[in-house]
């Protein structure tokens, strides 16, 4: 699908960050958008944005956690232009913290919008797809869906099953003219940990170090160029790259590095504990009755 002009794409999470990002790469390519996202004024403001390019571009509200609402959703996008042909799975929420301390129905809020959401459009929208000359998903993954990280196991749970979907999917139907891409990135500048604290999904907000993240705009150039070349799999950046090949290559590795960590931050909570301590003055011990 080198020719992106006319086509119509679906793009979920589409008011901010990535999705946004990828809805402005699809308008310069003169692609006609249906946005869909939770935060209406964010939607609609998206929508103007799009439009101001010179796009086709229409907002749709969903909620991705409710399954009737996506139904809703998939009816009006099919609507909107009398078809699909790109459907983009990006919306996301993440909990970072303690899996132990996550509750169940944070744990299935999040497996709603992160893997069942993509598992119902695509059941919605792949009658359409499948009618076109050519078509393609895109969904939006992330790095931890190939490379183990700590305290995010419900966000790495749904990364996992959503590659592993879309190496399924393109396995059956790029035989058909459907292709299917992958995204895992890095750490991306967006609001999606800051997102996760204001809903009570994280502990504390965790700043991006520079040198490991990217921008938006960044992953929707490669997330839009590898639908173009069709590739099953895109990993940005490097580093991240790097990540995935030790982890191909030796899991052990990044299973020390694991293990390290933990001492490194035992090491550093017995060092505060020892400070606190020797800050804290002596309570005066009771003179017993009688002594002099």
């Amino acid at each position: 699908m080198r020719d992106l002009s006319g086509k119509r794409v679906v793009i979920t999470g589409a008011a901010g960050g990535i999705g946004k990002a990828i809805a402005l790469e699809f308008c310069r390519a003169g692609s006609r958008l249906i946005l869909l996202d939770v935060n209406q004024p964010a939607l609609e403001a998206a929508v103007a944005d799009c439009r101001a390019t010179g796009a086709d571009a229409v907002g749709v509200h969903c909620d991705l956690a409710d399954a009737d609402a996506i139904a809703l959703a998939a009816d009006r996008c099919l609507a909107a232009f009398g078809g699909v042909d790109v459907l983009v799975n990006n919306a996301g929420i993440a909990f970072y913290g303690p899996t132990h301390e996550m509750r169940l129905d944070q744990w299935e809020k999040l497996m709603a919008v992160n893997l069942l959401a993509p598992i119902r459009l695509i059941h919605a929208l792949l009658p359409s797809l499948r009618e076109q000359p050519e078509a393609h998903i895109l969904n939006i993954a992330s790095i931890t869906g190939l490379v183990p990280k700590r305290r995010i196991a419900a966000y790495q749970a749904s990364k996992f099953g959503l590659v592993g979907l879309s190496q399924s999917l393109r396995a059956e139907y790029s035989p058909y003219g459907i292709g299917v891409t992958a995204v895992c990135c890095g750490f991306a500048r967006t609001e999606l940990i800051a997102t996760a604290h204001r809903d009570g999904m994280a502990a504390k907000p965790r700043a991006m170090r520079s040198w490991w993240s990217v921008s938006p705009e960044y992953v929707a150039r490669r997330a839009v160029a590898g639908v173009r070349a069709n590739r099953g799999l895109v990993v940005v950046p490097f580093l991240a790259r790097l990540f995935w090949w030790v982890q191909r290559l030796s899991p052990a590795i990044l299973d020390l590095h694991g293990h390290w960590v933990h001492w490194r931050s035992n090491r550093r909570r017995r060092a505060k504990a020892r400070r606190l301590r020797s800050n804290t003055p002596s309570m005066p011990q009771p003179v017993p009755a009688g002594a002099k």
